[in-house]
């Protein structure tokens, strides 16, 4: 069985919406992690992680956040969305006008 190879029109569209979201990041002030798989921000006075990994991997992304930006974080205190990284804008307005994901 043959695997699937993207076409060079896909490529282009997803480097684009990846490019969306390091600037609306950026304007954000949401922290990425290294592999840009989960996001980390505040909002509302409320702390959000979204990402996209094995929902097992949760505390890896909070070591992963907390060692590389410095940030002392209540774990007690955090919202996990598990949600694709192509998602992270919608994910972001939507709790911004308190919509139901």
């Amino acid at each position: 069985m043959k695997s699937w190879i993207p076409t060079k029109q896909s490529k282009m569209m997803y480097a684009h919406k990846m490019n969306q979201i390091q600037h609306f990041c950026m304007d954000k002030e949401i922290i990425v992690s290294q592999n840009s798989c989960s996001y980390f921000f505040k909002l509302n006075g409320k702390n959000y992680i979204v990402y996209n990994r094995s929902k097992n991997s949760k505390e890896k992304i909070l070591e992963e956040i907390r060692n590389i930006h410095n940030l002392n974080i209540d774990e007690s205190n955090i919202n996990y969305i598990f949600s694709s990284k192509l998602k992270i804008i919608d994910v972001y307005n939507s709790l911004l006008t308190n919509e139901k994901i």
